[in-house]
């Protein structure tokens, strides 16, 4: 399993604009983790939002197959990266990752701190002239 991060973080490396560790954590959606790797797994997952935040929708999926066959996920630090990426994110305007932010508090359930929500109140959405 290292070795498969190893490899997916080395390629994502060598081809910065190309969702490699996008397209290599969707392809463990039908890979069995024995339960005892399943700490380790979901910190090479959260490894991956950081550099390529088209991760971000992929990740609770995986969490979610998961927590329902028995794993235990750790939420903690799920619900810390959800709500920096909306805090950081609803400055800069970029709807999507705060849009994909939320839709991962929401579907694992997580709480959305204060700050974020303040973030994304305080917000503007561009408006554009035709």
């Amino acid at each position: 399993m290292s070795n498969y991060f190893s490899k997916a973080f080395s390629l994502h490396n060598e081809h910065p604009g190309d969702a490699v560790l996008q397209f290599a954590i969707a392809c463990l959606r039908s890979v069995n983790i024995d339960p005892a790797n399943w700490p380790m797994f979901q910190k090479l997952l959260l490894l991956g939002v950081i550099p390529e935040l088209a991760c971000l929708p992929y990740v609770p999926e995986q969490i979610i197959v998961r927590r329902s066959a028995g794993a235990g996920p750790i939420l903690g630090r799920m619900e810390e990266i959800a709500n920096d990426l909306i805090q950081n994110h609803s400055s800069l305007k970029h709807s999507s990752e705060v849009a994909n932010a939320v839709g991962a508090c929401l579907a694992l359930r997580l709480q959305i701190s204060d700050k974020a929500v303040d973030a994304v109140s305080q917000s503007q959405p561009e408006v554009y002239k035709h």
